[in-house]
């Protein structure tokens, strides 16, 4: 999911993020962690937000924005 946003998103930031399968592409970040998970968004400050869930949800698909 995170690269097609990339690839469509030719004239916005994308940022991602993992906890435990994070890379070169996506920020390490434990959502459970709450002022971690404040300090990255207030730093990114996002439009949108994604959340595709996890190992237990992954057909989740949580979408928030400001625009």
């Amino acid at each position: 999911m995170y690269d097609a946003f990339v690839k469509s998103s030719a004239n916005n930031a994308v940022l991602g993020f993992a906890h435990s399968r994070s890379n070169d592409q996506l920020k390490k970040l434990d959502l459970l962690d709450p002022e971690a998970t404040e300090r990255a968004f207030s730093d990114f400050k996002p439009d949108c937000e994604f959340h595709t869930g996890s190992k237990l949800t992954r057909k989740a698909l949580i979408c928030s924005c400001s625009v």
